[in-house]
């Protein structure tokens, strides 16, 4: 029981420190202007294409260590591959996407028109 309350207790932290963490970024986002909207924008568009070019490249990589690996334990009796790990860019993903959607809805709000949309 008390493992449960202490779970409990951990997620309405974490949830409510997130919350005021969004709050603070939406207010950030509110107070810029059109044009700095579109920048910004623009430079989150950038960023989540840089982070989905590196999963591919992570995945390729992983590939041909897999490749390696197999023909290595075919010759040589043992071989060794990893797999590709995308924890981290998928975090980073996620708060670029959650940026984005902040940009969006701040902009709507202003009436602004943002590039590509």
């Amino acid at each position: 029981m008390h493992d449960f309350v202490a779970k409990v207790t951990l997620a309405v932290c974490c949830i409510a420190l997130s919350s005021s963490a969004w709050a603070v970024d939406f207010a950030y986002f509110q107070s810029q202007t059109c044009e700095e909207l579109s920048k910004e924008f623009t430079q989150l568009k950038k960023a989540e294409a840089a982070a989905a070019d590196a999963m591919k490249q992570e995945n390729d990589r992983a590939s041909r260590d897999k490749a390696m690996g197999i023909a290595s334990a075919f010759l040589l009796g043992f071989g060794w591959w990893s797999e590709a790990d995308h924890s981290n860019t998928q975090m980073i993903q996620a708060e670029i996407r959650d940026d984005m959607r902040m940009v969006t809805r701040a902009a709507s709000q202003k009436k602004c028109t943002l590039p590509g949309s």
